[in-house]
């Protein structure tokens, strides 16, 4: 029996060298968890079932600490010697003997000549030997050599992958004193697995009982072509090959850890329950230094050691990828090859978690500003430059003559008002086509890309003339003629608005699947029962989100030094702030 895992050894994983190689099985993984049960088809005529319950299969997926617990083995009840045993229903040869059986033309003229039912290939024919793998579901026993009966049940069967077709010498009474080498009968089998059904696993060539020979012929295998459905994901065939991804384009590592089951019958929903489990503790556990890794894709697949099957391997990943990474087909351990068969992978289809590199930023900038400012309802700051003309006459009455001088005073006052966010209609929104580039990514990425785009600022011109009522004023000294424009320019800057940070507009925003209500100007004021210096809002988001429904609003303030304050209750406005608000919606 192998030791138990703990969970918490995936928080190590995800905190180990960022490098590719990371990703490469986990040995110490793998010997820690319990060992696959051994299946066991038993003698005879009498069909077998095996129960596959998926809610308790999958219980352990989300809790701290996972215990694997073996299955325990069906008590073997006792049978008298040369006690008559149900009869078989396929042909007996002559002479009766074990190699007579073997090299019996019939069986394999029935296994070659066996059609492959629809849905499902045909991945061996006519071997001398049946399966023993992972995920045994149980057996059936046939009147005739017919694969659409095997077929049939299995594809009524939850979990049930593959079957294996074949014909078995059993003794026709229990072999034992008195009845040492009874004569035979032919049983025909179908047994059904929740695993690969392949050449490789076809192990069990017969048994001894006492001097009976159980022995195996005209033995097929198939196994269904349809790929694993898990409801929210789409699903892509790997073949013999799990994923071996690079980092991604912002140059950070995408890989998340594994988990090994090998108690249950291969099933892609324990991979996803893992997934979700796994994101909802990161969640809860934020990093000091970032956000956290959010699980949107996973690969699994069945792992054998030098050809025994070890159970069902899970990897997990913040992104896809497509099947030009699909190249980790085993490795070597020592004297030891591990490897990988019925491979697949699951992307999220609700949120692929697809990341914003340059390239689409710069895509974006050239071809997609109009877009983004649709998109994100973006409505520039609108910088006005208005030019007051004052004119004003100064009229000097002399004895001998009578002078005028005209002084023009030109003020430039440059201030920059941030207009109202307006709201585009649905139907102008739509009338703006998404690039192609980004079609296929979900909302908060085009927003945050878009964030980076639909920017800059709008100049208007305005002219304003005020004239100043004329004054006089006597002098005995007489003036010449004396015409001046003086010209005088004063700039005034009001402070500018402060902008939504990147990625965050006004109104309805989600964050790690928390919905909430941003403004970015407000003031408010609560019960603080937290606070701490220098984050970013997305920190402060995050840091929210770690104490649940105690933390409605937060105030991220950017008056001297960024600053996050928590709030238990959006509380009365009153203190003012410079930065931005945010109530849990």
């Amino acid at each position: 029996m192998k030791a138990v895992v703990v969970f918490n050894a995936l928080l190590a994983l995800a905190a180990a060298s960022p490098l590719v190689p990371r990703q490469d099985i986990d040995f110490e993984l793998v010997d820690a968890a319990p060992d696959p049960t051994p299946a066991s088809i038993a003698i005879g005529p009498t069909a077998q079932s095996a129960t596959y319950d998926l809610t308790a299969a999958t219980e352990s997926a989300g809790v701290p600490l996972i215990v694997d617990t073996p299955v325990e083995k069906r008590k073997l009840v006792g049978r008298t010697a040369c006690s008559l045993q149900p009869a078989g229903a396929g042909p007996v040869p002559s002479p009766d003997t074990d190699s007579a059986f073997l090299a019996y033309a019939s069986f394999a003229s029935s296994a070659s000549g066996a059609p492959t039912p629809p849905g499902y290939t045909n991945t061996f024919t006519n071997l001398q030997a049946s399966v023993n793998a992972y995920g045994y579901m149980g057996y059936t026993t046939l009147n005739t050599y017919d694969t659409s009966q095997c077929a049939a049940q299995c594809s009524q069967m939850d979990s049930c992958y593959g079957f294996n077709i074949f014909f078995e010498r059993d003794p026709s009474v229990e072999a034992g004193t008195g009845c040492m080498d009874p004569p035979s009968t032919t049983v025909i089998k179908c047994s059904f697995w929740g695993g690969y059904v392949a050449a490789e696993n076809a192990l069990n060539t017969g048994q001894w009982r006492s001097d009976f020979h159980v022995v195996i012929a005209g033995s097929n295998g198939y196994m269904t072509t349809e790929s694993p459905a898990v409801e929210g994901f789409t699903v892509q065939s790997l073949g013999n090959n799990a994923i071996n991804a690079p980092l991604d384009c912002n140059g950070n590592d995408t890989y998340m850890g594994s988990r090994m089951y090998t108690t249950s019958t291969f099933d892609p929903n324990l991979c996803a329950q893992t997934c979700a489990s796994t994101n909802e503790f990161d969640i809860a556990h934020p990093p000091a230094d970032g956000v956290p890794m959010i699980c949107k894709f996973f690969v699994t697949y069945l792992l054998s050691k030098n050809g025994a099957p070890q159970g069902q391997y899970c990897a997990m990943y913040t992104q896809p990828w497509d099947l030009s990474y699909a190249t980790n087909n085993g490795q070597w351990n020592g004297d030891d090859h591990y490897t990988v068969t019925y491979g697949f992978s699951y992307s999220n289809d609700a949120s692929p978690g697809l990341p914003v590199c340059p390239s689409d930023i710069d895509y974006l900038q050239s071809v997609g500003g109009d877009f983004c400012t649709s998109y994100n309802e973006y409505s520039a700051p609108t910088a006005t430059s208005t030019v007051f003309d004052t004119t004003y006459t100064t009229t000097v009455v002399v004895a001998t003559a009578q002078e005028t001088s005209t002084v023009v005073v030109h003020t430039t006052t440059t201030a920059t008002i941030t207009a109202a966010a307006y709201k585009r209609d649905v139907v102008a929104k739509r009338a703006i086509a998404t690039p192609a580039s980004i079609s296929n990514w979900e909302a908060a990425s085009i927003s945050s890309a878009c964030s980076q785009v639909a920017t800059g600022t709008i100049t208007t011109a305005a002219t304003n003339t005020v004239t100043i009522p004329s004054t006089t004023t006597s002098s005995t000294t007489q003036l010449n003629l004396v015409s001046t424009t003086t010209a005088v320019t004063a700039i005034v800057t009001v402070p500018a608005v402060v902008n939504c940070p990147s990625g965050f507009t006004s109104g309805a925003n989600v964050y790690s699947g928390a919905s909430f209500t941003v403004s970015c100007s407000a003031t408010m004021s609560g019960t603080t029962f937290a606070t701490t210096n220098e984050p970013n809002l997305q920190n402060c988001l995050s840091w929210c989100n770690s104490w649940g429904a105690y933390c409605h609003a937060v105030i991220y303030d950017t008056r001297y030094y960024q600053n996050c304050m928590l709030y238990s209750a959006a509380g009365t406005l009153s203190s003012s702030s410079t930065g931005t608000v945010v109530v849990r919606a």
